[in-house]
Parts: C-alpha cells; sequence; structure tokens
C-alpha cells in the first residue's frame, strides 16, 4: 500500500506506474525527472507496452521514454513502441480521411453534422490526427436531421450495424442516443456512430446541439472545413464522457489535461456549462482526477468549487482505482457502475431519471429477444420490462 494526497492506495505495477507518468502530451521538469527510475524498475517490458495500448497513450509514452530515458529501455523495445505509434498513425490519419468523406456527404445532403472525440479530438488536444488511433467515428447530428444524415451514411457505402430500419433504430437505441453503422466491404474503415444527443437519456448531461454549433469553430480535417467544438465545450463533453465511463482509460486523461494546457480554457464557464445540464460534479470529478494522476493545473474557482463539494474526493478514489486496475471484480458490474453513476448526479430528480431510464428504455438487448416489424416496434417498452422481470426472478 502507498499514500498519495493523503489517500491510502494500493501499490501500482510499475509497468503502469510508468504508463502514467509518461503519458502526457507536455511534461513538466518534476514529472520527467520520475521517468528515468521508473523506465530502470520496469522488469515486464512487453506489458508496459500492451498497458500503454490498452490506455491507448503509445505516442505519448514513446516519445517521453525516448527523450527522458533512452538509455533504460532496451534496443528491441524501443522498436517495438515505435511500430505502435506507428499503426496509430496510421490508424489515426485513415479515420481523418474518412472523417473528410463522411464530412462531405453530410454537407451535400444538407445536414451540419458536428465530428465529436476522434480526429476532431485529436486535433483540438494535441494537434495532430495520428496522435489518437480512433476505432470509431462520432457524429452528433440535430434530432431532427438524424434521418437525413442516416440516409447521407447509407449512400457513403454504411449499413446499419445490426441490419436494423430507421423506426427500429429510434426504439432499439433510445437508451443510447446513438446508433452503429458499418462500412460494406471495408473492414479497415472505422465504424460509425451517428448521434442525435451528447449523452445518453439516463443522464442529463446532453447539452443543445444547436447551442454547441453555434458556439463551434471553423477547422479543417483531411482537407475539409467542419464545425470543431469550441475548447471550453471539447473539455466539458469530455469531463462528462469519462466521467460517465469512470475514467477507465488513461487517454481521456491526457486529452483533458493537453486541452487545459494548450489552450487554457475558461474553467469556470466549463463548469457552470456542465452545472446547466446537471454534470457539475461529473466535470469536477474528471478535473479532479486529472490534477491527482497527472498534474493537470486548475485555477482557484475550480480548487474551491472541489473543497464545497465533500462527495468528489471519494468518487475520484473510486475512479483512480478504476484506471489502476485496483478496483477487483466488482467493477465490471452493473452494480458497480450504477452506484458510482448515482453518486455523480447533481440533483435527487436526476437519480429518478437515471432509474426511469435505466429500467424502461429498450436496448439492442432487446432484439435477441424478439424482432418486430416497424408497425410493432412499440412492443420492445413491454419486452423490456418482462425481460427485466424474468431475470429478476431467476436469481
Amino acid at each position: 500500500m502507498s499514500a498519495h494526497d493523503g489517500v491510502v492506495t494500493q501499490t501500482v505495477a510499475p509497468e503502469l506506474e510508468l504508463v502514467i507518468a509518461a503519458a502526457r502530451f507536455a511534461l513538466a521538469p518534476a514529472s520527467a525527472a520520475r521517468i528515468q527510475p521508473l523506465a530502470a524498475a520496469v522488469i515486464d517490458w512487453p506489458a508496459a507496452l500492451s498497458t500503454a495500448e490498452a490506455h491507448r497513450v503509445v505516442p505519448f509514452v514513446a516519445r517521453n521514454l525516448v527523450a527522458h530515458a533512452g538509455g533504460a529501455v532496451p534496443a528491441d523495445v524501443q522498436r517495438a513502441f515505435a511500430r505502435s505509434v506507428h499503426a496509430v498513425a496510421v490508424r489515426g490519419l485513415r479515420a481523418t480521411a474518412e472523417l473528410a468523406r463522411l464530412m462531405r456527404a453530410f454537407g451535400d445532403a444538407g445536414v451540419t453534422a458536428l465530428p465529436y472525440k476522434g480526429p476532431a479530438l485529436a486535433v483540438a488536444a494535441y494537434g495532430d490526427p495520428g496522435c489518437r488511433a480512433s476505432a470509431d467515428l462520432d457524429f452528433v447530428v440535430r434530432p431532427s436531421e438524424y434521418a437525413a444524415a442516416r440516409r447521407a451514411l447509407l449512400a457513403a457505402g454504411y449499413v446499419s450495424s445490426k441490419g436494423l430500419t430507421l423506426a427500429q433504430e429510434r426504439v432499439i437505441y433510445s437508451a443510447y442516443g446513438h446508433a452503429p453503422f458499418i462500412r460494406v466491404g471495408h473492414r479497415a474503415a472505422p465504424f460509425v456512430e451517428l448521434h442525435w444527443r451528447f449523452a445518453d437519456p439516463r443522464f442529463r448531461w446532453n447539452p443543445s446541439v444547436d447551442d454547441v454549433l453555434a458556439r463551434a469553430m471553423p477547422g479543417v480535417l483531411g482537407g475539409v472545413t467542419m464545425p470543431i467544438c469550441s475548447t471550453e465545450d471539447h473539455l466539458m463533453l469530455c469531463l462528462l464522457h469519462g466521467t460517465r465511463h469512470l475514467w477507465s482509460e488513461l487517454e481521456w486523461l491526457v486529452a483533458v489535461d493537453a486541452l487545459i494546457r494548450r489552450h487554457d480554457p475558461d474553467l469556470p464557464l466549463v463548469l457552470h456549462r456542465a452545472a446547466d445540464v446537471g454534470g457539475c460534479r461529473a466535470a469536477l470529478v474528471g478535473l479532479a482526477l486529472g490534477r491527482d494522476v497527472l498534474g493537470t493545473s486548475l485555477s482557484e474557482p475550480i480548487v474551491t468549487a472541489l473543497r464545497r463539494d465533500v462527495l468528489v474526493s471519494e468518487l475520484v478514489v473510486t475512479a483512480r482505482r478504476v484506471l489502476e486496475g485496483s478496483a477487483g471484480p466488482d467493477a465490471d458490474t452493473n452494480a458497480f457502475v450504477r452506484a458510482f453513476h448515482l453518486a455523480c448526479l447533481d440533483e435527487r430528480s436526476d437519480t429518478a431519471r437515471y432509474l426511469a431510464a435505466s429500467t424502461l428504455l429498450p436496448s439492442p438487448r432487446e432484439l435477441e429477444v424478439l424482432r418486430v416489424p416497424d408497425s410493432l416496434t412499440f412492443l420492445y417498452y413491454p419486452l423490456r420490462l418482462a425481460r427485466l422481470l424474468t431475470r429478476t426472478r431467476s436469481k
């Protein structure tokens, strides 16, 4: 066991400790000085590489190892990291090219689409789309334009990954706020998630698409001009997304840290916008975790807000355990995730919303029980309740 900021935590494996220390877009001198001794303590270099890959931080770790611990890293390990960095860059650039192609398709269809996460975040946070491997491409559109955006995707060679119709998607994916699509005949193409909201309906963490688009700035990706989230919106969305997923990937924190270091955003404004959608505590969790893990600099108003919310420190401890893999087998259970989510909500009414949506909204699991035509999609709602009731009785 070891102490961190007065909190007793489980000892981290040296490979993970090195990855966390080196996973920085920009390193402060004190952080850089830690990398050499940490690298010297590593025994299992393949585990270090696989850990960096799992957390999607290979480009940063590789660069900082060469710069600050080259002598402690075997030559064959440096070559393995270099190959992984190259693979990330290839995937990122391919994703950027496909993003540009689809943005042209949306534009031709008269749809205003907002690229979300993926290459757009890579450019905003790191200035380089090749720093972030994107397995999928996310686009957010106004709910009223979802059908037109879907038609544009189909015309561009994509199909519903579950073979669903528009009417079926709107019901089956109502609990997600987005539907997945795959490109036919292109195994290397990233799959696409087409969103009509930023967060699933369990959460109130859903800023208006119109508001985010109105604040967006024009940017160029793959030679195509497109709207890119303002820095404050990008940061808010990253914080809400990371907290929703319990900060299980280190790269999400690295992106938050990079956005703050590169752009010096108005953090009180970020918190204000998060509070407007019931995500103040969720945003604070991400900011506090970034400070504790990566040394992210926070302004005094944010530090004051952290002191006022006594639950944040407990949630940060839990999120750090998930990040470090020390939360135990319960971390993968629905009960663990649900308890974390509920503790992150700002208002009591948000709790009722979360529980109701978790219970009532159909999900792709209902497809495993029954497929119905468009005219009968309403049956998925009672089917959802029946399936949950059957599962409860069987326990």
